[in-house]
């Protein structure tokens, strides 16, 4: 009394957080309409006097937190008829709600948490239709586990009801689905009861649900997940089915089964994440993907196993689009990866480095940009690997593929030319590039390669030095044979002999080196007509070099003729050979070659065996040795080129043919500027050492000298006939040539006896010789 002593004009009295124990006498002010006693030690609270002049004004108590032990009957008899807000919560307030409860229309909040009251809840809207708010949880200490029985129906007609908590009773039966019509309930908690069936899907407008140890039963309803910042706690309902709503695994912000593999797969949330970030909605099949109950499993080109893992996704073709999901990397068993020929743009996730099992993947024909992710090079098991037809840059990370048959479809990315950047991916593990245009080729090495050689270029050189050695095998080969062969003293017939080989093999090598060909100067002796001769050859091989360069088979160099004849196609994981080339048009190509080329190398190999012989003088065997040389190496680099250049670009065997006519036309060079000279002034061929068209036409002379000291006999012509046809035999001559040739020779004899039959010679007469020439090749010399 001392404390509230005139004190009859206080509003508001607040003696919250003291010491104060006994008894609370609420109705201290008359004019008081809030009284917050709250934690202290109260133990009773004074009556509630009916015609108390405080009692008519008092809007608001609270009583929380003391050790009032009274029942909660007794505190709800006589209540301030104007009251709005009661809290009596954490206390040892006991008993049974009364039923009927006093009415109190002006009642917004009734908090009686953390008590030990029981019984059945009676019917609250009838005496609190205003209610906003009710708390009657955590009545558990009681002897009968708290509140108990069904929750009634009638709480449903409380349209203003924001907020009713009831949990850690023993509240049974069901929900009242009716509860869900409550337009502004946004908190509803009912935890830790024992309610069964099913959970009203009308409840899923409901912010904050709390529905947890119970025991409900059947599905989840999808509904729950119908807001995104909800609070749903369902722990502790083993019977519930599983999976959980996938919008209420994936949309719910709080929802606290979202952890739980059983209720929300996290394989399922991951193929949620990629279906919305790659636009499923405009997929052109979707199947079954989203589906709030139907196995993951089961969605359009997903492949599971045993264990409800996925171990394939494949959705090739299907209009993805928008970017790879990061939880891509949540499919830890995933074993096949095939999004090809879609439109996902963006950059690869670092993530997908984590699929530590990925054997298959094929990213191709689709927009991704940026550079490669390194853990791509940490996918120790890939098997497959198609990164081409998109537009990456930089350097693709080393990957090293378990070839299992795929071949050189195993690895490929955009690593050929033209590129549709200025600099094509680096990829040294790749086993076939692509260019901008979609066509492909292996990377495997060439045969030069296998050997060593980094280029043709590089051989080439190899190749000039072993024809040189090849050239020099054959002429000393074709020296040591001669040389045996004279190592007896010369009589006077292999004088003869030798005379009439040098004039043959004059003759021969002004033909075989070309007798309409500048090369026919190299047999001169005028250094004007070597020149030119050089240059030509200069010209020649620098021109054949181009062709070789441009056969180099360097995938990412854009001044090589190389084709890409190899096609990936978008529905197909093995590439294929494009070329019609077959072996049709090789076996043409040899044809063609072996004519136009044979008849040069072994007229070349002929005059280097020429050189070899020792009835020459130096300079004579050299200047065969070098025709032959020449005559080889431009012959036999011909060839070469031919062959290098078709395996490069020839892709039918029409192109085969044709590349290789290309290729004879420059070969015919030095009979083209041959003819040039020759328009200019015949004169100029002469000068320069070749041979004109009248010396050309001179290949059958036959000149008779009759000495004057003797006329031979018959057995003497027999005798020279033999050894002139003998010598013809040594060389070759065909039979039935030799048979007219010694038919003329008797015919000729025998009119020269008829002549000089009476005729007497002088005595100094002069010895004559016989030349007689057939074609390009000497006959003999005939003493006569």
């Amino acid at each position: 009394y001392v404390l509230f002593y005139k004190t009859k004009h206080l509003s508001q009295i607040d003696l919250s957080m003291n010491q104060l124990s006994g008894a609370a006498d609420i109705l201290v002010s008359p004019a008081a309409k809030y009284v917050n006693f709250s934690h202290n030690n109260f133990t009773f609270i004074n009556h509630y006097k009916k015609f108390h002049p405080a009692l008519s004004d008092l809007e608001i108590v609270d009583l929380s937190h003391n050790r009032i032990n009274q029942h909660a009957s007794f505190l709800l008899q006589n209540p301030p008829p104007k009251i709005v807000e009661i809290f009596y919560s954490d206390n040892l307030i006991h008993g049974s709600l009364p039923d009927p409860l006093p009415n109190l229309d002006s009642l917004r909040v009734l908090d009686m948490d953390k008590n030990i009251i029981e019984g059945t809840l009676p019917d609250i809207s009838r005496a609190f239709p205003e209610l906003r708010v009710l708390r009657l949880s955590n009545q558990g200490a009681s002897s009968q586990g708290g509140l108990a029985g069904p929750i009634p129906e009638s709480l449903a007609n409380l349209g203003f009801l924001r907020e009713l908590h009831l949990s850690n009773n023993a509240l049974s039966n069901t929900i009242p689905p009716e509860l869900g019509n409550l337009a502004q309930l946004t908190v509803l908690d009912l935890s830790h009861n024992q309610l069964r069936q099913r959970i009203p899907s009308e409840l899923g407008s409901i912010s904050v649900l709390d529905l947890s140890s119970n025991m409900l039963t059947g599905e989840i309803p999808l509904q729950l997940g119908s807001l995104a910042d909800s609070f749903i706690s369902l722990k502790g309902n083993a019977n519930l089915s599983a999976p959980a709503p996938l919008s209420l695994c994936s949309m719910a912000e709080y929802f606290d089964l979202r952890s739980d593999i059983h209720y929300c797969p996290v394989q399922r949330m991951a193929l949620a994440d990629f279906y919305e970030k790659a636009k499923g909605g405009e997929w052109t099949e979707n199947s079954n993907w989203l589906d709030d109950y139907l196995d993951y499993c089961k969605w359009w080109g997903v492949t599971c196993n045993e264990r409800k893992n996925v171990i394939n996704l494949t959705l090739a073709n299907n209009g993805l689009s928008g970017k790879l999901s990061e939880r891509i990397s949540y499919l830890k068993e995933l074993k096949s990866l095939d999004l090809s020929a879609n439109d996902m743009k963006g950059s690869i996730p670092n993530e997908i480095g984590f699929l530590s099992k990925l054997k298959y993947l094929r990213l191709c024909y689709n927009g991704f940009t940026g550079q490669l992710p390194s853990h791509l090079g940490t996918l120790q098991h890939l098997q497959l690997l198609h990164l081409h037809d998109n537009r990456f840059v930089g350097t693709v990370p080393s990957v090293k593929l378990e070839l299992r048959g795929f071949n050189e479809s195993s690895f490929i990315s955009d690593c050929g030319v033209p590129s549709v950047f200025d600099d094509p991916l680096i990829c040294d593990d790749c086993t076939m590039c692509c260019n901008s245009r979609s066509e492909c080729y292996p990377t495997e090495e060439t045969n030069i390669q296998k050997s060593n050689f980094s280029s043709y270029e590089e051989f080439s050189w190899v190749f000039f030095v072993s024809v040189i050695g090849f050239a020099i095998m054959i002429y000393l080969t074709s020296y040591a044979l001669d040389k045996y062969k004279h190592q007896s003293e010369p009589t006077q017939s292999n004088l003869q002999r030798r005379e009439s080989m040098k004039r043959r093999a004059k003759n021969y090598t002004v033909d075989k080196m070309g007798e309409r060909s500048v090369y026919s100067f190299f047999l001169g002796k005028n250094w004007c007509g070597w020149m030119i001769a050089l240059a030509i050859l200069g010209v020649q091989l620098w021109v054949l070099f181009v062709f070789v360069i441009g056969a180099e088979q360097d995938l990412s160099d854009d001044k090589s003729d190389f084709m890409f004849t190899w096609k990936c196609f978008r529905d197909e994981e093995m590439c294929s050979n494009d070329a019609n080339l077959d072996a049709t048009g090789w076996i043409i190509f040899g044809i063609l070659m072996t004519s136009h080329l044979l008849p040069d190398i072994i007229n070349g190999t002929k005059m280097v065996v020429l050189s070899g012989k020792v009835c020459y003088n130096f300079n004579q065997r050299a200047r065969f040795f070098f025709g032959g040389l020449l005559l080889i190496t431009v012959t036999a680099f011909t060839l070469f080129t031919s062959v290098v250049y078709n395996k490069a670009i020839a892709t039918s065997n029409t192109e085969i043919v044709t590349n290789a006519v290309i290729i004879l036309f420059i070969t015919d060079l030095d009979e083209q500027c041959f003819r040039l000279f020759k328009c200019i002034d015949e004169d100029l061929i002469k000068w320069f050492g070749g041979k004109s068209d009248d010396q050309a036409m001179q290949h059958l002379t036959t000149s008779v000298s009759v000495s004057a000291t003797a006329v031979p006999s018959a057995a003497q012509t027999g005798s020279v006939r033999q050894q002139g046809l003998g010598f013809l035999v040594d060389d070759g001559v065909e039979v039935r040539m030799k048979q007219q040739i010694e038919k003329k020779l008797e015919l000729f004899w025998d009119e020269v006896r008829n002549i000089l039959k009476d005729y007497q010679p002088p005595k100094a007469a002069l010895d004559e010789k016989v030349d007689c020439t057939f074609g390009d090749d000497v006959v003999d010399e005939v003493a006569v």
